[in-house]
């Protein structure tokens, strides 16, 4: 509530502005007998003096709505906009693309692995080694069975192939020897689930134990 108070030649008005509306009392200047009813004077201040009060109340009202709008704009420019993390692409295609791209069907229907043309291409011996790093960095002990026999089975694939191209030109794999003993089945190559494993372990100890399959002789080898 506002409460104003003005005077005129006739008498002392008080006028009480309360949420827009306007009450008057007038006291008379003549004599101090109560209350008189506002003239048409005092009647036009009160009217005068009301709409000015409306009006800056309405500004005032104005005013605080611009200082919200730019205390939200100013909020946003001081607050950047959370963007998530966008996770980088896994090697999980690397090794098909490797495949087509080396694996080369022969005149005699036979399909061989270049491994020459392996070697000379940096991104993609990059990309294998991603791939196996990324197959060892998984948990197959928590897949399915299937899951788990397809991990496997490109795991040992791809660390032989990795295995050949490092020690390639070489004329056969067994001239790649685990300590004395020829082929490289014998050496530790990848770590899973914190276990050194050869190509032996993946195959004899991991594989044909797990699966009693001979689908595992065709996989991998």
């Amino acid at each position: 509530m506002s409460v104003y108070l003005t005077s005129t030649a006739k008498a002392a008005v008080i006028i009480a502005v309360i949420g827009g509306s306007a009450t008057l009392w007038a006291a008379s200047s003549a004599s101090a007998g109560g209350p008189k009813k506002p003239t048409s004077e005092t009647t036009e201040v009160m009217d005068k003096m009301v709409k000015d009060e409306m009006v800056k109340d309405e500004m005032a009202k104005g005013s605080m709505d611009e200082m919200a709008k730019d205390e939200m704009v100013m909020d946003k420019m001081d607050k950047p906009e959370m963007v998530a993390p966008v996770a980088p692409p896994r090697p999980q295609n690397d090794w098909g693309v490797i495949l087509q791209k080396h694996a080369v069907l022969g005149a005699d229907g036979l399909v061989r692995f270049d491994y020459g043309a392996l070697k000379a291409s940096r991104s993609d011996t990059a990309k294998l080694a991603a791939y196996i790093d990324d197959l060892a960095a998984q948990k197959p002990s928590t897949f399915e069975r299937k899951q788990a026999m397809s991990y496997w089975a490109n795991l040992y694939n791809a660390v032989t192939v990795q295995v050949v191209v490092e020690n390639y030109p070489v004329s056969s794999i067994m001239k790649i020897r685990s300590g004395l003993r020829p082929g490289p089945w014998k050496r530790k190559l990848v770590t899973v689930e914190g276990e050194e494993l050869s190509l032996d372990n993946i195959e004899h100890d991991i594989m044909r134990p797990t699966y009693k399959t001979p689908l595992v002789h065709y996989m991998v080898n």
